[in-house]
């Protein structure tokens, strides 16, 4: 659900990719241009799940089903 996933992304996604996706670290993704959504649902959550670089785990942060729900949301950001 995109609307729930919004809530996940805002509350602890937002301070390192942005509002709008387009990221304002160092390294984080794009998302607006589809920068790391060519992957299945499930691969994206994995990254969730386990981290990726910088990106800490939310393991025990999010359930399976909120980390699907971000990545939902995740997708309505891309242009």
């Amino acid at each position: 659900d995109p609307a729930n996933g919004r809530q996940g992304y805002e509350r602890y996604c937002v301070s390192c990719h942005g509002a709008d996706g387009r990221g304002v670290v160092a390294n984080a993704p794009d998302f607006s241009r589809g920068e790391g959504l060519m992957a299945p649902d499930v691969t994206i959550a994995q990254t969730l799940r386990s981290g990726k670089g910088g990106m800490p785990s939310f393991l025990g942060i999010l359930s399976n089903t909120e980390m699907l729900d971000v990545v939902a949301y995740l997708r309505t950001l891309q242009r």
